[in-house]
């Protein structure tokens, strides 16, 4: 592998690199709302299949499937109908 002249050497990462360090901070269950953890749990996925956009997006994806299908078959059937033109029906 040739190396370019123009691009700078990149050294190896850093080792004295300093990031910030946050204090862990414990919270007293009184002052946690058990409701919240509960309502990020349950809605961290909200997909709803059902929606506008998924409906739409479904249908595009399988009108597109539908397309290449169709076409992969109109090439086989062109290719089949070259060969049997061709004299000597290889």
């Amino acid at each position: 592998m040739a190396t370019d002249p123009a691009l700078p050497r990149l050294g190896a990462t850093e080792e004295d690199d300093e990031f910030e360090e946050f204090q862990t901070e414990d919270w007293p269950d009184a002052e946690e709302d058990p409701q919240e953890a509960h309502m990020w749990e349950d809605s961290w996925d909200n997909d709803d299949l059902d929606d506008e956009f998924t409906v739409q997006l479904r249908a595009e994806l399988i009108k597109a499937d539908e397309a290449k299908r169709q076409a992969a078959e109109e090439e086989e059937q062109s290719k089949q109908q070259g060969q049997e033109q061709q004299p000597g029906g290889q």
